[in-house]
């Protein structure tokens, strides 16, 4: 009985080769359009989840205010895991992570710069599950100087060589001991990291040992592992009593308020976006999104699939009539029906199958991914994709299968049907259901193209065209700082030059503030940056009010330029000559920093967030980036001799550079992939949705076929 629906079903195909294709073109664009975009969202919403213990493994953040001004940070004291793990008997355990800076590494003649670099507490392995390779990851970083990398890493360094007990240079000074291999990190997780370092390496100085040691400097990432089926709402309660125990005293004396909650790991990436992310986040809304347009398109494809399934049962009416007749009853003609729907949609899937190999590539270039087809072969995503192809084929298939099979035998061989308005009624109803949903992803893209249209075309306040940066490695350079300015300023080419702290797109650095009139209970976590005196005159910032600093000028060693956002946040209508002031120690008054002018906003961060108070000091000597603003139309000149004077003034240092206006706008990298990978996949289900109504218009001119060479006769 099979044998014989699969022969009925394959000669139908045949006979209708024109709509079988239509239907398995249109399925398998469908198909493959929804099984990229559902692989994303699924690994979207995986993120942490193949750690061990992992709904066990949570990081703590705090939620906090000075002088009424709240903030909410990834990042709280350094020993407070610590603190945790002594007092609270729910915690099992806990480790400390830092973000390390680019750093030159060596090893022999190969010398590279790497930036995917973290400090991380002997514990890390304990709570954090990553596969060895070689050496013995429960001591890999007890020892300060030890150093553990991954696959890539090792062989990049040094090749088919054992790297367990050799030696990496950090930045032309001390020697690091390699203790440990990782397998390379595939799973996606928020630690992405190539280069793991030992956080007792820290304490070797003293400035870091004090540092890492207080409650009160936000810089460390902690983590803690409870114990299983621990009450998160009882364990946070316990966190604020050792708050209290620990911290109450010194934040009355700030006026501030400190409460310290628990991150389930697996909610970090798509459910937190505050301040000292180790990664950037990525966007629940987002992903929800994506995972609706797959299954609009799926519903389009299968509304295709029922419409002309539907619009031909005309033409195997008389067969569904006679094979009653001659016996078949209702569920024998389900069956083929549906094994029929079975078999385009298992064809579609070879089809799409292809469509998602070819596609694959630039999928992976726009979301970031490194898919492979190789995924298929996972029994997870297999199962899923088993599910979809039962799904639709039922879906799509049914529909169809029910209103054929009902056909009656005397109705359908005296040559008439159902009335032709119902008949087309239903139809009319899923096309119209399709051009909505394409309207709908039409008016989403409109929407995508006017926020990109705001990202490339928006005011920044500031110019960051043509402009050269380059990281100063160590205190030698920062100290020479003016020479290398000099330096750099004598090249042709080269228009100007100046130093800050941070760059566009990375103003990290915080601390307290208070206003004149306050004293440390009014104190503020500010924004800062030092800077050379010219910065803002390079960087065409507008000045509203006062001036810009005065060069080599000591009475303006402690002057100071605020922000726009920074005179509101005041409430001073004139700002000029007024102080703000860094706190001093327990006993000692503060540091007094001149308000000497008022910069005009500029964004310096996402065009997402607003404009941040923000204060610029007159402190050349302690820039860590050199920006050299360069003339664009001899640029490949310019860098080559740029890059020639810094491998004479530092020739073990290999020149590295970034162009700020990339830089910067590689924060929407991101955003403006998913959004161009949201317009084609549009464009995919509005192709699907004409493909069909071509589909249908060419059946309804086969079905007046007659009527049309009646009509040409009579005019002839």
């Amino acid at each position: 009985m099979i044998k014989s629906y699969f022969q009925l079903a394959i000669r139908h195909l045949l006979k209708n080769k024109s709509f079988s294709i239509i239907n398995i073109v249109g399925l398998a664009i469908g198909l493959a359009c929804s099984f990229l975009i559902f692989l994303h969202v699924y690994t979207e919403l995986s993120y942490d989840d193949h750690f061990k213990d992992a709904e066990d493994i949570h990081r703590l953040a705090v939620k906090a205010s000075m002088s009424g001004n709240e903030f909410e940070a990834a990042v709280t004291g350094g020993p407070f895991a610590y603190l945790l793990h002594k007092e609270l008997p729910e915690v099992i355990g806990y480790t400390r992570i830092r973000e390390g800076r680019m750093t030159l590494l060596s090893v022999g003649e190969k010398s590279f710069y790497e930036e995917n670099i973290l400090f991380a507490d002997s514990s890390f392995f304990e709570i954090f599950s990553f596969d060895v390779i070689q050496g013995d990851l429960i001591t890999a970083l007890i020892h300060p100087n030890c150093i553990v990398l991954t696959e890539r890493m090792a062989n990049k360094f040094f090749g088919n060589e054992d790297p367990v007990g050799k030696q990496i240079t950090w930045n032309n000074d001390k020697s690091y001991t390699v203790t440990g291999i990782v397998k390379n990190i595939v799973e996606k997780n928020h630690l992405d990291f190539d280069i793991l370092v030992s956080f007792s390496t820290l304490y070797q100085n003293e400035r870091w040992k004090n540092f890492l040691s207080s409650l009160f400097n936000y810089s460390t990432l902690n983590y803690v592992k409870l114990y299983p089926g621990s009450d998160i709402t009882e364990v946070e309660t316990k966190i604020a009593e050792v708050v209290d125990n620990h911290m109450a005293e010194r934040l009355a004396q700030v006026g501030g308020t400190y409460e310290v909650y628990l991150q389930p790991i697996t909610s970090i990436y798509l459910h937190s976006n505050i301040l000292h992310e180790m990664r950037a986040t990525g966007d629940a809304s987002r992903v929800y999104v994506f995972g609706a347009v797959a299954i609009l398109i799926l519903i389009i494809a299968c509304i295709n699939f029922i419409n002309l399934s539907t619009a031909r049962s005309a033409k195997r009416s008389t067969e569904v009539g006679l094979r009653k007749v001659f016996g078949a009853n209702r569920g024998m003609l389900f069956k083929q029906f549906i094994l029929e729907s079975v078999i385009i949609v298992v064809i579609s899937l070879v089809l799409a199958i292809i469509l998602f190999d070819l596609l694959l590539p630039l999928f992976n270039n726009l979301t970031g991914n490194n898919f492979r087809m190789s995924l298929f072969l996972n029994w997870n995503y297999f199962i899923f994709l088993i599910g979809i192809i039962l799904f639709v084929g039922l879906l799509a298939g049914s529909y169809p299968a029910i209103y054929m099979s009902r056909f009656k035998p005397i109705t359908v061989l005296k040559g008439f049907l159902f009335n032709n308005t119902k008949k087309s009624g239903f139809r009319n109803v899923m096309v119209v259901t399709q051009f909505v949903i394409s309207m709908f992803l039409i008016a989403g893209t409109l929407l995508i193209y006017q926020q990109l249209n705001y990202i490339n075309n928006k005011d920044l306040g500031i110019d960051n065209k043509n402009l050269v940066v380059v990281s100063l490695r160590n205190s030698d350079m920062t100290k020479n700082y003016m020479s290398l300015k000099a330096e750099m300023k004598n090249l042709p080419g080269v228009m100007d030059v100046t130093g800050s702290s941070s760059y566009l797109g990375n103003f990290q650095q915080r601390r307290g503030f208070y206003p004149e009139g306050g004293d440390i209970d009014d104190m503020i976590l500010m924004l800062h940056m030092q800077a050379d005196p010219n910065y803002l005159e390079v960087f065409d910032a507008n000045i509203g009010l006062g001036r810009n600093f005065f060069e080599n000028s000591i009475a303006d060693s402690n002057a100071i330029v605020i922000n726009k956002a920074y005179q509101k946040k005041l409430g001073w209508e004139d700002p000029l000559g007024k102080f703000i002031y860094i706190p001093g120690n327990e006993g000692e008054e503060g540091y007094p920093l001149r308000i000497v002018g008022v910069v005009e906003d500029f964004n310096f961060a996402s065009l997402h967030e607003e404009v941040m108070p923000l204060i610029i000091m007159n402190q050349p000597e302690r820039v860590r980036y050199l920006s050299i603003k360069i003339n664009p139309e001899d640029k490949k000149q310019v860098l080559g001799l740029i890059s020639a004077k810094w491998e004479s003034l530092y020739p073990k240092y290999p020149f590295e550079y970034f162009m700020q206006q990339t830089k910067y706008e590689e924060m929407y990298t991101s955003e403006v992939n998913m959004s161009r990978l949201f317009v084609y996949f549009t464009f995919l289900a509005i192709f699907i949705a004409a493909l069909g109504l071509f589909g249908l218009s060419s059946f309804t001119a086969e079905q007046r076929t007659k009527e049309i060479g009646i009509r040409k006769g009579l005019i002839n």
